[in-house]
């Protein structure tokens, strides 16, 4: 019995399957594959090109799935619309335009689904990653024993690290923050990050 990847299926996708529209009731995605595209240019051509050889309905794939475990990493926050499906945008991503407050998805979570569609592209990391999904903190070959934590979120360094620059942006400094010392305060927006 072979090892199947994640993504690998015959169903087939409608075309406008995936929906990146920031708010959308029906959006599935915080980026459209040729957006997607679009980033991966401006890091590495072998990247953009590994990227291309996917078929559309398994770059569409790549993306839906980085987005529901992004979403499902940590509470992000009041949602900019309540019947949103995604909690990208927030209340707080949003700016004028034309005198209209519109919504946006912020740079930092397309680059956090970037390092995610790169670790699905380059596929070096999925072994490890998996390992580190069942819990496995140590591991011999060869008489060489290395360890590493254990891991269950299932996002790669690279997305946590970019999620986490999102989450430290909100953060207020403990001096400042009220809710230091244990007593949580809201915001205006209704968030916990001042």
């Amino acid at each position: 019995m072979s090892a199947v990847e994640d993504n690998e299926t015959t169903d087939s996708l409608e075309p406008d399957f995936l929906n990146a529209t920031p708010g959308d009731p029906a959006a599935n995605s915080y980026c459209t594959v040729l957006r997607m595209y679009e980033l991966m240019k401006g890091v590495s051509s072998k990247l953009s090109e590994k990227w291309n050889a996917l078929e559309e309905e398994d770059r569409a794939r790549v993306l839906i799935e980085g987005t529901r475990l992004m979403d499902q990493f940590r509470n992000w926050g009041v949602p900019y619309a309540e019947d949103q499906a995604l909690s990208f945008p927030r209340k707080i991503d949003r700016r004028k335009v034309d005198g209209t407050w519109t919504p946006f998805i912020d740079a930092r979570v397309e680059h956090a689904l970037l390092e995610y569609a790169k670790y699905r592209c380059d596929g070096k990391m999925i072994a490890l990653k998996n390992l580190q999904k069942e819990g496995v903190t140590t591991q011999s070959i060869g008489g060489q024993t290395s360890s590493q934590r254990a891991d269950l979120t299932e996002l790669p360094a690279g997305t946590k690290r970019e999620l986490l620059k999102v989450a430290r942006s909100q953060w207020s400094s403990a001096r400042g923050n009220r809710s230091y010392g244990g007593h949580v305060n809201t915001h205006g927006d209704g968030s916990i990050f001042g």
